[in-house]
């Protein structure tokens, strides 16, 4: 639920960087026949894209006339994705441009691997497309799998089409020792319902609730180890806290670490150091 900059390989650049030292001649000359056919497959992929209608997509829409699906799928397998090939250089350009490295989707995991936002089990003619893929980490792309909707309330948001989300994360502080962070999507009530919707999906689906919780204990353990000797009072605390969040929310209104300390900067109990048991 971040965006992204879209790809700024084209679909035969990737295509012709696949076929480059491919031993198998006939399987070459049809991809490079192919080309005309992916780059128009691409520009209907893009404009679906901006205009948010991917949810009605089908495999008719994108034919690849003369390459077979399985063909498709190893190409992306082989020639793409694997190691030492020369199209492993655009693989890795397209991962490049997740920003600070992390994953699109979380912004937690390392971006070491690509999506495919339209799966390449029932899209196989997109399974080298540029804008098809999506830097993620492995998480992620686990857990996303296969998953893809007609419906446009529980459609997967986009990274290279994002539209403006506003605040959505937001947390509370469970008063349990060791003390919990819950993170849950609560959008602005001016967002429109389908988006809206369409964020509690993915948060869901991704299971970023736990991954946020899980990743914050230890940041909150050792914060419960400095706090109580730092600050004379709770207002104090509390100021310290929130001075975080500011500083974390400059760059992301929806940063995990700012949406933690926003929730401990205003939980009383918290900034009393409570948690202490005195």
């Amino acid at each position: 639920m971040w965006a992204v900059d879209p790809p700024k390989l084209t679909a035969e650049a990737t295509a012709r960087a696949c076929v480059q030292g491919m031993k198998d001649p006939q399987l070459k000359a049809a991809i490079l026949a192919a080309i005309p056919r992916l780059s128009a497959n691409s520009r209907s992929y893009q404009t679906s894209t901006t205009m948010d209608t991917l949810h009605q997509a089908s495999p008719k829409h994108y034919p690849v006339p003369g390459v077979s699906d399985d063909q498709l799928r190893w190409t992306y397998r082989q020639r793409l994705a694997r190691s030492r090939t020369p199209g492993r250089k655009a693989y890795d350009q397209l991962i490049s441009a997740a920003p600070h490295g992390l994953c699109a989707y979380c912004r937690y995991g390392q971006a070491k691997t690509l999506d495919h936002f339209l799966p390449k089990a029932n899209f196989a003619s997109l399974a080298i497309e540029p804008w098809n893929l999506v830097p993620s980490c492995h998480q992620c792309n686990h857990h996303l799998g296969e998953a893809w909707s007609t419906d446009p309330n529980t459609q997967m948001l986009h990274p290279y089409s994002m539209p403006d989300l506003g605040r959505w994360l937001r947390a509370t502080v469970e008063h349990t020792t060791p003390v919990v962070v819950t993170f849950f999507v609560d959008p602005e009530p001016s967002l429109d319902p389908i988006l809206s919707s369409r964020i509690r999906t993915q948060f869901d689906r991704l299971d970023l609730a736990n991954l946020y919780a899980v990743v914050s204990g230890q940041e909150l353990s050792g914060l419960e180890r400095r706090l109580p000797s730092l600050f004379a009072d709770a207002g104090e605390t509390s100021a310290f806290l929130l001075e975080i969040a500011t500083s974390a929310f400059a760059a992301d209104s929806n940063d995990r670490r700012g949406v933690m300390y926003e929730a401990l900067g205003h939980d009383d109990w918290y900034c009393a150091c409570k948690f202490t048991g005195n």
